[in-house]
């Protein structure tokens, strides 16, 4: 059992992870005058991410406006899409991606090729400015 204590005696949440399933289950949250759990268990839920060690079929997704990564990733093309919209963002997003992958000068997104209405993950192992687009790997 996790406890959460908060600022204001005598209110705290509840949590507890179940060892044979690993899902949270939660408590409730004491004191004031209105019972908050859902909303800071939402929260947090929300705020959870989970990877298995899987190979995923990520690099293709569906066009949209949803800028909320999925828990599995699976909508990565659209979130990172519309990411690349905010170029400051965009760009300190690729300068951690190189710092992990050295070789990978930038990941962009692009209409997928081959599926309408899907965009594709990217990627630049030469340096872009070579204006060499024939070059880019799809992830796929």
């Amino acid at each position: 059992m996790f406890k959460i204590e908060r600022t204001t005696p005598n209110q705290l949440f509840r949590f507890f992870i179940d060892s044979e399933t690993n899902r949270i289950h939660s408590g409730s949250l004491y004191g004031g005058d209105q019972d908050s759990s859902n909303e800071f268990v939402n929260h947090l839920f929300s705020s959870i991410y989970s990877f298995k060690a899987e190979r995923l079929k990520i690099g293709t997704s569906r066009f949209g406006k949803n800028s909320t990564l999925a828990s599995d990733a699976a909508n990565l093309p659209e979130v990172l899409n519309i990411l690349q919209s905010d170029t400051v963002r965009f760009k300190r997003y690729n300068s951690y991606v190189r710092r992990v992958f050295p070789q990978i000068f930038q990941g962009t997104i692009r209409p997928s090729p081959s599926q309408d209405h899907n965009v594709e993950i990217v990627v630049w192992n030469e340096d872009p400015e070579m204006e060499r687009s024939d070059l880019v790997c799809s992830i796929t």
